[in-house]
């Protein structure tokens, strides 16, 4: 074993990060984050206005039903 080996080549160089930043992770997170949030948005809306026809014509068929039954008797 050897204390102090010359044939040692670093795999990083010594010099520090540069200036120059990259925002492309930041724009396609900030992106497809924007994208989720407004698909989610429009299935709840769809959903919620599904939801509330669907208990409409329930209610009108249950009214519907109460009116004949006061007819026959």
């Amino acid at each position: 074993m050897c204390l102090y080996c010359t044939d040692f080549i670093p795999t990083v160089s010594n010099e520090p990060p540069s200036n120059k930043s990259n925002r492309t992770g930041l724009i396609v997170g900030i992106v497809v984050g924007v994208g989720v949030v407004s698909f989610l948005s429009v299935f709840l809306i769809f959903w919620i206005i599904r939801r509330r026809k669907q208990r409409q014509h329930e209610d009108e068929g249950k009214y519907t039903a109460d009116i004949c039954i006061v007819m026959l008797a």
